[in-house]
This record gives C-alpha cells, structure tokens and sequence, in this order.
C-alpha cells in the first residue's frame, strides 16, 4: 500500500509503532507516547480520535493495569461516535479487553441509539465465549429492530461452540427474512456451523445452494463459504462454482474464481473452467482478472487457449495484474517473449512491492529469463534489502555465466543483511561457484589479473611514447 492510501493519522501510528518496539528492545519508557494517544480519544477531530483508537488496539499490550478502566471507559463513550472510521476503530481497541469491558458493552446492548446497539454486539461478538450469557444475549439480540444489530447478532452466534440445533432452527428462519441482511447474517451463521448429523447439514446445505441464487451479491458471496464448508464432494462444489465465476457481481465472481483455483491447486482436472476464465478477463475489474490469470496460472497447459487474451493483460496499468498475466503467460505455455520487455519497465517502479512481484515472476521462469539478468543486478544494489534478496535468489536461478554478474553476486556474500548473505550463498552454488578454490572462481580471478596487466602494459606504453 502506497503513502497516499493511508490517513495520516495512520502513518503516524505505523511509525509510532516501530518507535514503540525500538524502544523496547533499549529499555526506554514509551508511557508518555501512550498517554497522548489516549488523550488523542476526546480530541474534536475525528481524525485524531480514530488515530488514537487504532493506536491504542495495535499496543493494548503495552497498557498499564492502572490505565485500562479509564481507557475503556472513554472507547465504550465513543461506540455511538458519529464518524464510521472512529468506530470501527473503537471496535476493535475494545476486543482487546474482553474481560475489562464486558460489563459496559452488555450495559449498551439496551441502549436506544441503534448504532450503539450495532457496535456494542459487534464487540460482544468476539467474547462469545466468556460466558453462556453471551450467547443468550445475542440469541435475543436477533428480535432487534434494526437489521444491523441482527446481522452482527447472527455474526457472533456463528462462533458458538458446541453446535446448538435452536440457533440451526432460527437461522433457517431468518433465511426466509425478505431483508437481505437478515439472509446474509443467516447465511454466514449456516455456513459456520459444525452440525452433528448427516440430516442437520443436509439442512444447511440445502438454505447455502438456495442463497448461491440469491438475488443480493453479498448473500451470493457469503454462501460460498457456508458451501465450501458444508458440502464434503468436490467436484459437486467445482460445478456450482462454475457457474459463479461469470456472476454479474464482481465479488460474487472473484470467490468463485478463487475456490475453482483452490479446488485446481488440489489437483482435479478444472480445464472445463478455461472458457468462462477467458471471457472474465474482458471485464473491467483488474482484481477479478488478476484472480483469473492466478487461477489459469494453475490449471497450466490445458488453458492454453487463454494466451491471446493474457498477452492484452500486458499492457493493463495495473502491475499486479501484469504479474499474473506474464505468471499465467510462463505456467500455460512457457512464453516469455511477450512479457520479459514489459517485466524490465515495471522492475523500474518506485514501488518496492511491485519490483519484488515481478522478481517472484522471474524466479519461476528460471533461465528463460536470463535476458533479464542485466537488470536484476543492478537491483543487487538498491538500499532495500528485501529486494536485494529477491534479485540474488532470481539471478541464482538463471545460472549467468557472465564473470561480471557472478562478481557483483560474490560481493554481496559481505552484504549487511544477512538474508541477502546467505541468498548470494544459494545463488553461487546454483551456479556452480562453491568456494574460492573454484574453477569458475579461478577463472574469474585470472581474467582479473589479465586485465590488471594489460592496463599497466598500456599505461607503460603510453609513458614511453611521452619520452
């Protein structure tokens, strides 16, 4: 994720937080910065009042005792604040004191603000299992007239454990709701639940492949999971999710992919899947192509047919896309002609997430991609050590004879980073360079010596014409 995704209050607390763990590898007190946060809780600005929230949720381990009912006092003061941000925030600082504020998010269940209601079940959600009364309480909580409060009432039931056949029934019932939250929360509970006969699953099955139809894309989305999960023959799933992966929604359709792709990784033949694979990828959603680009990825030769259409992914503006369509590209047909120029622009990026995708490409394509390595070795320098070890690892792989670039991977076996080491390591074995003494090594060192000799006869020569 790129600087401008992020809010600033959140970089600062990204920041802060590598701050936090410095200092406690040094023994230096990091208190003070906690105490502003939490002052940072009744700042006017949103802004501010999310950032401290979410500060206080990423280091909640590093609260005093002393400090926690004060804290969770305030969180549970802002669960009706009016800015979604600073919810959702508040939210998850306060599922990191289930026992500290139990009490006051059970008080706020029976508060009249529906939005209150909604985040305080969300919360109660996560402590399910403190206490039997939590799921008594959430069982009720599905009567609520707000069908916010019932979806996140029907979110925490599915966490219930052991199974209850009560909630089974009034799930099945809330299945039948003509509000689409009411059927989603239902389908999400169904598709969690660990029933303990054949007739009780069967039941469930049955309400998961009606909401596989269902007319709201989230309720479609949802029941994949419940399916997956209750629907033990594989190949009955791969053909319920075939006809899924051309679904109108873009979500609805980038789950289906990815179950066929999963179901493909697990070795069934999913060649069948190629055509509606291919036709997805003239769709306007660059993620749901990625995702069918992964998936023919492995499916491999049998999509064959899909070349022409990963060849136009190439010239998308979208890198990740473009990584999975020269990854598809290699694992269907070897291919690497059409991909290894635009491969060499995008190792150009500022982006360092996108420079290390694409030497995750190289890498599988081995010494096919050996025009690359003039490219890859200048990333042995960049400062990031991350990519530095990418690029060793990749040009360990296309086996370069070139002294040149074995000499530049043999200085980084003196590299700062010890990952980067012992990648330089890796890559001079692969090439056949095992010690000093080798024959490669010797070579190396000779041409070397030849070229120090041919200088110093010409700076020789050059002295005597001068006389």
């Amino acid at each position: 994720m790129s600087d401008t995704d992020l809010g600033w209050t959140t970089r600062r607390v990204i920041s802060a937080r590598a701050d936090v763990l410095s200092r406690r590898k040094t023994g230096k007190s990091f208190l003070p910065q906690m105490t502003t946060w939490i002052e940072q809780l009744s700042s006017d600005m949103p802004e501010l009042r999310a950032g401290g929230a979410l500060a206080i949720c990423l280091f909640s381990d590093i609260l005093k005792q002393t400090q926690r009912g004060a804290v969770v006092s305030v969180l549970v003061g802002l669960l009706g604040d009016a800015d979604h941000k600073v919810g959702d925030n508040v939210c998850q600082a306060l599922k990191k004191f289930p026992f500290d504020a139990f009490d006051a998010v059970m008080i706020c269940i029976g508060s009249t603000s529906s939005l209150v209601r909604t985040r305080a079940v969300s919360v109660l959600a996560d402590s399910v299992e403190l206490s039997p009364s939590v799921a008594e309480t959430l069982f009720t909580m599905l009567d609520d007239p707000s069908p916010e409060v019932r979806l996140e009432a029907a979110r925490g039931l599915a966490g219930t454990k052991p199974f209850r056949p009560e909630t089974m029934d009034r799930m099945l019932v809330l299945w039948k709701s003509s509000v689409p939250t009411d059927r989603l929360g239902a389908v999400i509970a169904i598709g969690r639940m660990e029933p303990d006969s054949v007739e009780e699953r069967e039941r469930c099955l049955v309400a998961s492949l009606e909401a596989f139809q269902d007319c709201d894309p989230s309720v479609r989305d949802a029941s994949h999971y419940a399916i997956e999960n209750l629907e033990p023959d594989v190949m009955r799933r791969y053909q319920l999710f075939l006809k899924a992966i051309e679904d109108p929604s873009d979500i609805v359709a980038r789950s289906a992919v990815s179950t066929i792709r999963d179901i493909a990784k697990s070795g069934h033949d999913c060649r069948s899947a190629v055509p509606g694979l291919i036709r997805n990828l003239s769709r306007r959603d660059a993620v749901l192509r990625s995702d069918c680009c992964k998936a023919l990825s492995v499916i491999g030769t049998p999509a064959q047919k899909a070349v022409p259409a990963l060849i136009a992914q190439l010239q998308d503006t979208s890198p990740f896309l473009v990584a999975a369509a020269a990854q598809a590209l290699w694992d269907t047909a070897k291919r690497v002609e059409e991909s290894l120029p635009v491969i060499e622009l995008h190792m150009q990026s500022h982006e360092l997430g996108v420079r290390e995708r694409f030497c995750t490409v190289l890498f599988s394509m081995g010494t096919a991609a050996l025009p690359l390595a003039g490219t890859l070795v200048k990333a042995l320098d960049d400062p990031e050590s991350d990519l530095a070890w990418a690029a060793t690892d990749v040009l360990g792989e296309m086996r370069p004879s070139d002294p040149k670039i074995i000499r530049a991977i043999r200085r980084l076996r003196k590299h700062r980073s010890p990952i980067v080491r012992s990648a330089a390591e890796r890559a001079l074995e692969k090439i056949g360079v095992h010690s000093e003494s080798s024959v490669l090594d010797s070579f190396i060192a000779a041409a070397d010596r030849a070229r120090e000799l041919c200088r110093q006869a010409f700076d020789h020569f050059r002295s005597s014409l001068k006389r």
